[in-house]
Parts: structure tokens; C-alpha cells; sequence
């Protein structure tokens, strides 16, 4: 786990200032997957704001689809201005829970291979996927689905 100079990490979720790829390193490094924008329902960042349970906007930055070793994975990418400030960990995980089931659950059921699991990720900024800014927090986590839902996975 990976925690982001005053920002406390709990329950493990993983809040970087330096990012290691959404979702922490896979087990086989970087290069795991073959990384594909899905043009089909990608969002602009100009995107209507999705509100979570914490009360804040948050807007699509982006959805990847990875394919590695493990399966499928969908990759959920938002931007959330507010985490760049100290959160309570526990709001960011049940916003990043609810992202998960309203928001990239069922964005997986139109792809050609249907994901086992869904990381999230929120950036208190737009950047490219795996770009390391030390002036912006991010958090992932990693979901697998079971019995359509998001179930939160600790690494």
C-alpha cells in the first residue's frame, strides 16, 4: 500500500501521490495488459458530474479495459478535486464502493469480455493513465464482482 504524505491509508485503500498503476502493481509488473479506451463510453472530462454519498462532484475521466494473466479487469478513472485535501478514508471507500455498482458495473456489461474485476480510481486531476504527479493525490481500489456487485478486495 502506498500512502500519500498527509493523507492516512486505512481498510487498505491506497491513496499515492506518486501513483503506482490503478489498482496497485499487478503481480507481473506494468505490462501485464493490452490497454484500450473504450471509445463506446469513454466520457469527456466535461462530462455531467456524478454525485457520490460524500456529498462532492466527481466526473468520468476515462474507462480501460486490461486484460491480464488474472482475467479481465475494468478500469474506472474520475476526477475528484476534493481529495486533494485530507479526506476521511472511510467516506472516500464508500464513495469509490458506489462509483463501482452505479457507475463502471454497468458500463462492463457492452464490452466484448466481461470483466472479473473493477478497479476505481479517483485523481484530484486529470492525468494519463500510470502519469505520476506528486502534486495530485489518487486513490484505487479493486472490486471483484460476485452476484452483481461490487465486492471491495483488500491487497
Amino acid at each position: 500500500m502506498i500512502s500519500a504524505p498527509g493523507h492516512t491509508a486505512a481498510h487498505g485503500l491506497s491513496c499515492a501521490c506518486c501513483a503506482a498503476p490503478a489498482g496497485g502493481a499487478l503481480q507481473r509488473g506494468w505490462g501485464c495488459g493490452l490497454f484500450l479506451t473504450l471509445a463506446s463510453i469513454a466520457a469527456p472530462i466535461w462530462a455531467t458530474p456524478l454525485t457520490v454519498p460524500s456529498g462532492h462532484d466527481v466526473t468520468v475521466l476515462e474507462y480501460l479495459e486490461d486484460a491480464d494473466t488474472e482475467g479481465s479487469v475494468l478500469r474506472a478513472r474520475y476526477v475528484a478535486p476534493h481529495v486533494n485535501a485530507p479526506q476521511d478514508i472511510d467516506a472516500i471507500l464508500e464513495d469509490m464502493t458506489f462509483l463501482c455498482e452505479t457507475d463502471a458495473l454497468p458500463k462492463r456489461d457492452g464490452l466484448s469480455e466481461i470483466p472479473d474485476r473493477i478497479v476505481v480510481s479517483l485523481s484530484a486531476a486529470p492525468l494519463s493513465f500510470g502519469e505520476i504527479n506528486a502534486e495530485v493525490a489518487q486513490y484505487f481500489e479493486v472490486y471483484r464482482i460476485e452476484n452483481g456487485r461490487c465486492i471491495w478486495e483488500l491487497y
